[in-house]
């Protein structure tokens, strides 16, 4: 019986594959406050690139995910968390899709949680997180999965707003008053049909005659009463030149069937 357990036990080795890193930097982390979540993403980077050789790579959430036991969501708002304290390096490509991961190896350059981080801060496309993030439940509910699918919708529709924001604005003749009109997009635009909709009040907007005669709304003054224009109409007026000949016309060919009928009568 002894000898089975035995038989089934682990026995790793280093011809393996083995990670090599300085044991000054090893003792760092160790003294370092973090919780333990943080300390595994940080071990998860450190084996992705200096277990083979590297010192940055790219890895994905599901990576992360897959590697740590973490969920995406806990994964990204630590990664957040390790960014902020300067132990890790986050690099993108153009797209902003594919980020590779570094971890800093000056670790006189890390810092720990102030108390700003306890309130809200702001970073990319302005969305707000809370940087005192609660410990994750240990337990998966059903609960867990719906939150976090809403959370992922919620960025999704910021990211594309904000992104519809600066398209719009890019369109718009008049550039005043952009802080006052970002503040009005956010409170009417919350839908699919409020984009579809303001994007044509835009275009209604830029082809009416006001527009066209150089008569222009400031960017906060429209973007506050975009929806006056989704079912506008334009109303074309002739011109005042044409409608004074039209006149005269009109008054000649009276004037010449009253003299023809006189003419008659009198002949």
């Amino acid at each position: 019986m002894r000898r089975k357990q035995e038989a089934r036990m682990a026995n790793p080795q280093c011809e393996n594959g083995y990670t090599r890193i300085a044991n000054e930097l090893f003792d760092i982390l160790l003294r370092t406050e973090m919780s333990g979540h943080c300390f595994r993403l940080c071990l998860l980077i450190i084996r992705k690139t200096y277990g083979f050789g590297k010192t940055e790579d790219s890895i994905s959430l599901s990576q992360m995910m897959n590697i740590s036991g973490l969920s995406k969501t806990r994964c990204s708002q630590i990664i957040n968390i390790l960014q902020l304290r300067k132990i890790i390096t986050v690099t993108e490509n153009r797209n902003g899709i594919i980020k590779k991961y570094r971890f800093n190896k000056d670790f006189e350059s890390w810092t720990t949680v102030t108390e700003k981080c306890n309130g809200y801060r702001k970073v990319k496309y302005t969305v707000t997180e809370k940087c005192n993030i609660p410990l994750q439940k240990s337990v998966t509910t059903i609960d867990n999965i719906t939150k976090e699918i809403i959370t992922k919708e919620k960025q999704h529709i910021v990211f594309a707003n904000e992104n519809l924001f600066e398209e719009l604005w890019k369109a718009y003749p008049n550039k005043d008053g952009k802080k006052e009109s970002v503040r009005h997009f956010r409170a009417s635009v919350k839908t699919e049909k409020d984009v579809c909709e303001i994007k044509k009040a835009l275009l209604n907007y830029i082809n009416c005659d006001t527009v066209k005669r150089g008569y222009i709304k400031k960017g906060s003054t429209w973007f506050n009463n975009w929806r006056d224009w989704i079912e506008y109409v334009e109303i074309i007026k002739p011109n005042k030149a044409e409608i004074l000949l039209q006149q005269n016309t009109e008054a000649g060919k009276k004037f010449l069937e009253t003299f023809k009928k006189e003419s008659e009568e009198v002949f």
